[in-house]
């Protein structure tokens, strides 16, 4: 237990060191403590139901206690006692700041592509109502099904392994640019013009791929995106005048518009 304590105290000063960086590109790196872990870990074991019918791929600590209260959970058994003790054990015997180490080094190392990236979208809103929040917070976690954001807080959730390695796209700087464009394009192109998952994706693809091809060279369009918005976003222009693309997109009597 000390070890840890030591190990965390560890952490939470190279984050304040390198506080500067993160704001010069907005984007704040946050380790969870053990509590916030827990809490996340809990909201998994509830929702275990839906992970387990639509086949994701969760990562859970391991341990026996962990493993009882994912089948209570399956059971429809959990009691809400249960958090408190999850809580203790995280604190106990899983949490190990050291885990999130490499994670957090890789991220710090490319901040620079970053800020760059950031800027660029920044000047998307000459053209349009492009979201761009004070702060991204990337928070880091070990467990989960996966990476997410928040558009409205400007969160990230990212999923690396004490290896230093991350769930998805190896180079976190590829996801971080990936759920940036998410947020910013939420409220303005996805819930206005009503888009589906797989348009909203492909959207995002072909933003990330056009706008950064010189930062991210090897970024991949995800295969399950819906390829029929392509041509309406087909260069920067399309990019910078996206309203009025996405409308002629829902909207094919104006296609003669094109």
């Amino acid at each position: 237990m000390h070890r840890k304590l030591i190990l965390l105290t560890c952490l939470i000063s190279i984050t304040a060191s390198n506080a500067f960086l993160y704001a010069q590109s907005k984007v704040i790196v946050n380790v969870p403590s053990a509590q916030t872990e827990s809490a996340y870990i809990w909201e998994n074991i509830s929702s275990i139901g839906f992970f387990d019918r639509n086949g994701y791929k969760v990562s859970w600590p391991t341990h026996s206690k962990v493993e009882q209260m994912k089948q209570l959970a399956r059971n429809g058994s959990l009691g809400f006692s249960y958090k408190d003790t999850l809580t203790q054990l995280m604190i106990d015997s899983i949490y190990n700041g050291i885990d999130y180490m490499k994670g957090f080094q890789q991220i710090a190392a490319d901040t620079a592509t970053l800020a760059i990236a950031i800027s660029r979208l920044d000047s998307l809103k000459q053209h349009w109502d492009f979201y761009t929040p004070t702060q991204y917070n990337v928070n880091l976690t070990l467990y989960g099904p996966g990476g997410s954001y928040n558009p409205q807080s400007g969160t990230i959730l990212i999923q690396t392994y004490p290896n230093g390695g991350f769930k998805g796209n190896s180079n976190p700087t590829y996801t971080i640019i990936h759920e940036i464009v998410h947020i910013g394009i939420e409220e303005a192109i996805v819930t206005r013009y009503k888009l589906s998952h797989t348009q909203k994706e492909r959207l995002v693809d072909i933003i990330t791929k056009t706008l950064f091809a010189d930062l991210l060279p090897n970024y991949q369009l995800q295969s399950f995106g819906d390829s029929t918005i392509d041509p309406f976003v087909a260069n920067k222009i399309d990019i910078q005048n996206l309203p009025n693309r996405m409308e002629q997109y829902k909207n094919p009597t104006e296609q003669n518009n094109l």
